[in-house]
């Protein structure tokens, strides 16, 4: 079993990498959640699939919730349910047993998980925001105040590591911008 810690923002995308790791002849056996990535576990298999991602509906976050819609998925499209892991339904489906439709087919409900994400994006980033801003002035009213101490320097250190994942999700926050907006677009066609 080959085992990678990665994380992915961009739901396409992680789509794209399961399908490449399908064509290497891996197929995916387990998503398990993590701190900061999400570990894929693969295992080597002479069967090909198509593999489709999709956000646990209204705002899931126990798998429990998504049954219903798991069964519609599998039922409609003949597509196997893996697993749930970080609010995200992993599913699959063999090639030989015919095409596996995108899971977002239409505009507006890609619009609307774009929103949710987006939402979700600006949630934390207000958190962050607020942290580096009063931990910032606290570092800087210290320094000023005693001068450099031990605490000093990791009230500074947090707040850097607070100003890069700030960052990471203000970078997902304006993709998800981007791509609501060009859904728009097609959404007027």
């Amino acid at each position: 079993m080959e085992c990678y810690r990665k994380h992915f923002f961009d739901m396409e995308k992680e789509e794209k990498w399961l399908n490449e790791m399908a064509e290497k002849g891996l197929a995916l056996k387990e998503v398990k959640s993590g701190f900061l990535t999400e570990k894929y576990c693969f295992e080597e298999s002479s069967a090909k699939y198509t593999y489709r991602v999709d956000y646990s509906r209204d705002g899931a976050v126990m798998e429990e919730i998504t049954a219903p819609y798991v069964m519609f998925v599998t039922s409609s499209c003949g597509a196997e349910y893996l697993c749930w892991a970080n609010g995200r339904v992993y599913f699959r489906k063999d090639k030989e047993k015919g095409e596996f439709p995108p899971l977002y087919s239409e505009a507006k409900s890609r619009y609307e998980t774009e929103l949710r994400q987006f939402g979700g994006s600006v949630g934390i980033m207000s958190l962050l925001l607020f942290d580096v801003v009063y931990c910032g002035y606290s570092a800087i009213e210290k320094f000023l105040a005693v001068g450099v101490n031990w605490f000093s320097v990791l009230e500074a250190v947090c707040v850097l590591i607070c100003a890069a994942f700030l960052a990471i999700f203000a970078r997902k926050a304006i993709g998800s911008c981007k791509k609501m907006s060009e859904l728009k677009k097609i959404m007027k066609e």
